[in-house]
């Protein structure tokens, strides 16, 4: 019996209970095995405020090295969906680092599934697939691949959106001096139809997007050569802030880009893969991006 047949329960994650503290936070094997790492990197505010040191997890639950019991509503960052540990998954990863373990862009039994399933997932006009492992180097990839399909260069992205930390990826964000540059040549940021803080509202109190949209027009008039190859966009901002754009944005969005021979590239690496309910994000708006 393979690991797509196993059996397991469905309430396989409920034996660990419920939040429990056993010691102050963070308890004394946390601190000391904080100490002992963290000279050697660099860490989130949330990990430095309060660095407990997690030694597992089952299903949505975490357990540290001192014992306590926390809910885990990060879900790693936002990615662990199916929670951690889950039996089918531990026995598919534990399966396959027995077996092989890399052998670069060769094709494998395991590999062609995959990309059968997903294709069938996406549907027509989203089935050709490249892997990558994390996604500033997907987003990478979306660039050099929208350059290399429209014959442009300039890249446009939104306020406060996250695509990455490598140069490309990092210049469609929000820029500081730890990035030790500025803004990668031809890479441009313009205004976010924020729900909560928007520039331009309608008589009725609701966000204007037609005026983000003739500010976009306007922008590549007078701010860009005009060879724009590429709108990336996270279909809901994740690190900047959660924000969920109105109904009306990406459809309008999409014909925007449509009309200038603008391809439109969904960043789904946080809402992707079921996490808001539909496979993407972007299904539930009916667009579909073109990478």
């Amino acid at each position: 019996m393979s690991f797509f047949d196993m059996d397991y329960k469905s309430d396989w994650w409920k034996g660990e209970g419920s939040p429990l503290l056993k010691s102050p936070l963070p308890g004394p094997r946390s601190k000391e095995i904080f100490a002992k790492g963290a000279p050697f990197t660099s860490l989130t505010g949330r990990a430095s405020l309060c660095p407990v040191v997690f030694e597992h997890g089952v299903g949505p639950w975490l357990t540290d090295v001192d014992g306590n019991r926390f809910l885990d509503l990060s879900s790693g960052i936002y990615v662990t969906s199916l929670g951690h540990s889950h039996p089918r998954v531990s026995s598919a990863a534990a399966s396959y680092a027995g077996k092989l373990m890399n052998c670069h862009d060769y094709m494998t039994e395991i590999r062609a599934l995959y990309f059968e399933k997903l294709a069938s997932t996406m549907g027509p006009g989203m089935d050709y697939i490249h892997i990558y492992d994390n996604g500033s180097t997907a987003v990478e990839f979306a660039i050099r691949a929208a350059r290399s399909i429209t014959g442009r260069y300039e890249i446009i992205t939104l306020f406060q959106d996250h695509h990455g930390k490598t140069m490309g990826a990092a210049a469609l964000g929000r820029m500081n001096t730890s990035h030790n540059t500025g803004r990668t040549q031809g890479f441009y940021t313009v205004p976010r139809p924020d729900t909560y803080r928007p520039l331009w509202r309608r008589e009725d109190g609701s966000v204007d997007v037609e005026q983000y949209l003739s500010f976009y027009e306007q922008f590549i008039l007078e701010s860009t050569t005009g060879n724009v190859a590429a709108f990336v966009v996270e279909p809901i901002q994740g690190w900047g802030g959660t924000v969920v754009y109105p109904d009306d944005f990406l459809p309008k969005l999409s014909a925007f880009c449509r009309q200038r021979g603008i391809l439109l590239v969904a960043d789904e690496i946080l809402t992707g893969a079921g996490r808001t309910g539909k496979w993407l994000a972007t299904e539930h708006w009916g667009v579909k991006p073109d990478i």
